[in-house]
């Protein structure tokens, strides 16, 4: 079983794949999906992610997104 961080590092690296792509609609499924699958990222409120993204614009700048995800961390 991989530790948080590592499949946090997994989640942001497949998310960022679809983000270099221009495919945000797959990179924000992906990365929303992806961290529930794991007991130390599922606390990683999904739903509130994509409200803030929606509303601060982050939803359709591949940069931006990148940057947004990097940023998360678990203990």
């Amino acid at each position: 079983m991989t530790t948080a961080k590592e499949h946090l590092n997994w989640c942001v690296e497949r998310a960022t794949e679809y983000a270099n792509r221009g495919d945000m609609t797959n990179a924000w499924a992906s990365f929303t999906s992806d961290v529930r699958k794991h007991e130390g990222t599922e606390h990683i409120g999904t739903h509130e992610l994509l409200a803030m993204a929606m509303f601060s614009g982050l939803y359709d700048d591949p940069r931006k997104f990148r940057d947004f995800i990097s940023g998360w961390s678990v203990g």
